[in-house]
């Protein structure tokens, strides 16, 4: 899933987390790149059990952006065919503030996949 949201060549942004998970618990992964056009892609990884509130600062935005959502949850990684189509948009200037389920994978990105796309690696 990570792949198809990862374009050659995009740099990698400056991230931090402050989880609401004890050090040894903390579960909770993020990173952001940009491509060479400036598109940008925030992936999250919540490796607990439990869901948590995040709240992403976007620092350095010359105007506001459409962030789209794409999740891959545990219900859904065990179907022989998942259609991975985005669930959520985002219009942020400065921050978006959302609920990472438990045990998932979720993508914010300005990219626009349909499920049958290649991703943005090929």
């Amino acid at each position: 899933m990570l792949s198809r949201y990862l374009p050659k060549y995009s740099r990698v942004l400056a991230t931090h987390v402050a989880a609401p998970f004890l050090e040894p618990d903390r579960k909770l992964v993020a990173a952001a790149l940009a491509s060479r056009k400036d598109d940008l892609t925030i992936l999250l990884v919540n490796e607990s059990y439990r869901a948590v509130d995040v709240t992403i600062e976007l620092e350095g935005l010359h105007a506001p952006v459409r962030l789209l959502r794409y999740a891959l949850t545990r219900q859904i990684e065990d179907k022989v065919l998942v259609d991975l189509r985005w669930d959520r948009s985002f219009e942020v200037r400065h921050s978006l503030s959302d609920r990472i389920p438990p045990m998932s994978i979720v993508v914010f990105s300005t990219y626009s996949l349909s499920p049958e796309a290649p991703g943005l690696v090929a």
